[in-house]
């Protein structure tokens, strides 16, 4: 991965998944353009108060840095009109997805009318259909209506409700994009107006390609929201049309577990030194014995038994196998990841908070795959078996290799 400085616009360049990532002080509220080859995906994003928006902002800072595989962008500012609504947005691009935090900070006395929009996107050029991600009627995440796109400059193409967690667009030649809320489910509907049903997604065609609005207040009055700051978090994830890596059907075999829950060292060893050439060692998360209290809980349809990776209990316990599987001395076997399947929980201890708090832990899962890739590293050969959504998030999701950075 290169990272070339441009003035003040920093461009990021994934040569593997063939991508780029520019961003520029003159779009605060996200990238300034993705693109896969020469096509852009992505044409800006932006944030909506009323009449207001952030598309001239005040810029007080603009950083870059990278952490191992990770690069990442701070942009903080504030709209220089009224009481001077204040922004914070900080961007984590990973190989094949962006990670984004949006903090807006409300000013006493500050007076809003008209809706409020986070993180919308602007989509360029030619999309042939849309699909959306949410929860069926047994609060399981499935892949919902599929809308061919279709209309007039300035048409409502199609609007989602508050159970829609993310949409994936795609062109006709197979490229994909997939736009999502962060794992905050229940800060999405709560906006800036509590008495508010939940966000809304809207989707408008226009000139040059599709605008994606994301809606969390719509109020039908003036109000005066709480002063305080609002965080909200949401994702990118892309795919360039190519087929996802076939099952593994590979011989593989499983660790040998000690009585605490950990990898016997030396067993395993054993286990993959006697193994025929080529079996993979497979680790599925979701078949391991796992706490109750960090089950997923769905609201109204009690527990699975299945792990909700948003709680931090699991993904310590996660990294800590992956830890001793990377420090098995036995050559470079492959190493294969399953029981990574998102889904949605509402117990609220989960993300450190009280109550029932509606949250999914696809971006905690998004990150835990990154991690993993850093660990393992180049030596050994790494998968993911995961019967899953057809999202970009989870395609080919550990098989980058280890991105290299460049200055410019």
């Amino acid at each position: 991965m290169r990272t070339a400085q441009h003035d003040q616009k920093i461009v990021f360049s994934d040569t593997e998944r063939k991508t780029r990532i520019a961003f520029s002080p003159g779009t605060a509220a996200g990238p300034e353009e993705v693109a896969i080859g020469s096509t852009p995906i992505v044409g800006g994003c932006f944030c909506r108060f009323g009449a207001l928006t952030d598309a001239a902002p005040v810029i007080d800072s603009f950083h870059h840095w990278r952490k191992n595989i990770v690069h990442n962008v701070e942009i903080r500012g504030f709209i220089p009109f009224a009481s001077q609504i204040a922004f914070r947005h900080i961007f984590h691009n990973a190989p094949g997805y962006l990670a984004a935090i949006t903090d807006i900070t409300v000013p006493r006395r500050t007076t809003l009318s008209g809706r409020i929009e986070i993180a919308s996107v602007t989509l360029p050029g030619a999309w042939h259909a849309v699909t959306g991600i949410g929860c069926d009627a047994n609060s399981i995440l499935t892949a919902t209506r599929r809308e061919k796109i279709t209309g007039a400059p300035g048409a409502v193409i199609a609007t989602w409700a508050a159970d829609t967690v993310a949409l994936i667009f795609e062109k006709s030649c197979g490229r994909r994009i997939e736009i999502g809320i962060g794992s905050d489910i229940w800060r999405w509907h709560m906006g800036f107006c509590p008495e508010q049903d939940g966000v809304e997604i809207e989707l408008t065609a226009q000139d040059d390609g599709l605008v994606l609005h994301r809606i969390v207040s719509r109020p039908d009055r003036d109000f005066v929201p709480a002063p305080r700051r609002y965080r909200f978090s949401w994702y990118m994830a892309w795919s360039d049309g190519h087929t996802p890596s076939p099952p593994d059907d590979r011989k593989a075999v499983g660790p040998v577990w000690s009585s605490d829950g950990d990898i016997d060292f030396e067993s395993t060893q054993r286990r993959i030194k006697n193994a025929p050439p080529g079996t993979v060692l497979a680790i599925d998360f979701e078949t391991l014995q796992w706490n109750a209290g960090i089950h997923r809980r769905h609201a109204g349809h009690g527990h699975d038994e299945k792990p909700c990776f948003a709680a931090n209990r699991t993904l310590v316990r996660c990294r800590r196998i992956i830890r001793q599987i990377a420090a098995l001395d036995a050559g470079p076997f492959p190493v294969q990841v399953g029981g990574l399947a998102p889904g949605i929980c509402d117990h609220g201890r989960h993300i450190l908070r009280h109550g029932k708090k509606l949250h999914w832990d696809l971006p905690a899962i998004m990150q835990l795959a990154t991690w993993t890739r850093q660990c393992i590293g180049n030596s050994r050969e790494l998968s993911m078996n995961t019967a899953a959504l057809p999202c970009p998030s989870l395609m080919n999701l550990l098989t980058a290799p280890i991105l290299h950075h460049d200055d410019d």
